[in-house]
C-alpha cells in the first residue's frame, strides 16, 4: 500500500514543520497566502480564512471567516482541526496564534523581498504536495521579474493616514518599489515608521503613493495631498501589487509598467 512520504521543512522564521502527508485542510490567516493556496491546491483545500481574503473572488462568501489578520477567532479554528495553518510574522499578532502552534502545524512566512517570496511559494507547494504547480508559478514570476525597471524618481509610499505611516527599507513594499523604479526616501528606516506632513514637505518626493490597503486611500486623500504637496505628483496605487507576495506577483510587472506609463502622461 502506497504511503506518502513525511514532509519536514523549516519555515521562514526557522521553526520546524512536520507533516505525515501533504496538507489538504487549511486555515489561512494571510490574504496573499489564501490566494496562493487556492491557486496551487484548489479552493476546496481551504477550511477557513480571514475577512480580508478577497481573492479568489467569492472566497469570503464560501468559507468560514475567522476574524481579521490581527484578531483571529482561535476557538473557531480549534474546532476545525486543520492539517496546517498559514500565518505571517508581519501580518498576524504572535499572541493570536501562539497557542495554535501547540495544537496544529503552523507555517510562518516572513517575506521581505522577491527571493523570499519565491522560497515561500516553493515551501508551500511542498507542504501541499503541489511541487510542480509551485515550480510553474515560480518560473512565471521569475520570468516577469528578471530585471528591475528603469529608475523613474523618488517616492514615499503611505500605508496609513492617521497617523501617517510609510514603508521602511526592510519591507517587501520597499523591495518592489525599488524593482518598479522608485527610490524610497525612507529606505534608511525599518518597518513602517510614523511620519508627519512636515516630513513629507521637507523630503519633497517626486511621487507620493497612496496605497489602497491597509488604509483605503481614495479621492478625498488624493485631493488633500495633491493640494498640500505641490509639485509632488500624488497617485492612488493598488496596494495588492506592492505588498501581496503570493501568486498575485504574476500581475505586478504589468501593473508597474502601466503605472509608469500613467506617470509619463501626467501633466
Amino acid at each position: 500500500m502506497f504511503r506518502p512520504m513525511p514532509i519536514e521543512i523549516k519555515d521562514q522564521i526557522g521553526r520546524n514543520i512536520q507533516l505525515d502527508s501533504p496538507a489538504s485542510n487549511i486555515v489561512s490567516l494571510v490574504p496573499s497566502i489564501t490566494e496562493l493556496v487556492a491557486d496551487l491546491a484548489g479552493e476546496e483545500s481551504i477550511l477557513a480564512c480571514t475577512e480580508y481574503c478577497v481573492h479568489p473572488e467569492g472566497m469570503m462568501q464560501n468559507k468560514l471567516l475567522i476574524g481579521g489578520t490581527k484578531n483571529v477567532k482561535k476557538n473557531a479554528i480549534k474546532k476545525l482541526y486543520p492539517d496546517l495553518i498559514f500565518c505571517s510574522k508581519e501580518e498576524n499578532r504572535e499572541r493570536s496564534v501562539r497557542d495554535l502552534m501547540d495544537l496544529f502545524p503552523v507555517y510562518v512566512s516572513d517575506v521581505k523581498n522577491l527571493n523570499e517570496a519565491r522560497q515561500m511559494i516553493e515551501q508551500i507547494g511542498l507542504l501541499l504536495g503541489k511541487q510542480n504547480e509551485a515550480a510553474d508559478l515560480i518560473k512565471e514570476i521569475t520570468l516577469f521579474h528578471q530585471s528591475p525597471l528603469p529608475t523613474i524618481g523618488s517616492c514615499v509610499y503611505l500605508i496609513w493616514d492617521k497617523p501617517i505611516m510609510t514603508a521602511g527599507g526592510d519591507t517587501f513594499i520597499h523591495n518592489l518599489l525599488e524593482f518598479a523604479g522608485y527610490r524610497n526616501l525612507f529606505a534608511d528606516q525599518i518597518r513602517y515608521p510614523q511620519i508627519t506632513l512636515e516630513d513629507l514637505k521637507s523630503f519633497s518626493p517626486d511621487f507620493l503613493f497612496l496605497s489602497s490597503e491597509p488604509f483605503p486611500y481614495g479621492d478625498t486623500e488624493l485631493e488633500k495631498y495633491t493640494d498640500l504637496l505641490k509639485p509632488t505628483r500624488v497617485l492612488l496605487v493598488d496596494g495588492e501589487m506592492f505588498s501581496w507576495y503570493g501568486s498575485r506577483l504574476r500581475y505586478s510587472y504589468d501593473y508597474f509598467n502601466h503605472l509608469a506609463k500613467k506617470i509619463e502622461n501626467m501633466v
